[in-house]
């Protein structure tokens, strides 16, 4: 966010002063790193925000023990009610076995999504980076973290 009562610092620290008026596309939590959109256009914001627009992001997850395929999967494509919200994958797989590392897609990114539907299924998220919104890739960019490059909306949608 711009302003954060409990951290002197937010991601807008790391952007020139033209663009500390902007806002963002979905938010990433303190403790998640990863591809985040700003732009000073509400309507490309809710565009990409909003789960009629079916924008997805996927998001590399490294959870804290070993994880199968079965563990996860079919429940997640189906759905986890937690604390009363309905949270669902539109795609989910084991990327590395060995590192623990699943690559999930969602729709619609509800407050703490990935962390809580693990939690669901006994497992801690200890790293979480969104590798992509839309068309836009992360790896793509050529990016090193806390940098920031412009792009053009057809490089999203």
């Amino acid at each position: 966010s711009h302003h954060d009562v409990h951290h002197d610092k937010t991601v807008f620290n790391l952007l020139p002063l033209k663009y500390k008026k902007f806002n963002m596309a979905g938010r990433l939590d303190l403790t998640s790193r990863g591809l985040m959109i700003f732009s000073a256009n509400g309507e490309v914001l809710d565009q990409i925000s909003h789960p009629s627009y079916d924008v997805k992001k996927r998001y590399l997850v490294q959870v804290d023990k070993p994880i199968q395929e079965s563990d996860f999967v079919e429940i997640f494509l189906k759905g986890i009610e937690d604390d009363g919200e309905y949270l669902r994958a539109k795609e989910v797989r084991v990327v590395d076995s060995k590192t623990s590392t699943i690559s999930i897609m969602l729709q619609e990114g509800k407050k703490r999504q990935d962390h809580r539907m693990f939690q669901a299924i006994g497992y801690k998220v200890v790293d979480l980076q969104r590798v992509q919104i839309g068309k836009l890739l992360l790896d793509d960019l050529d990016l090193p973290e806390g940098k920031f490059k412009e792009v053009k909306l057809e490089d999203i949608f």
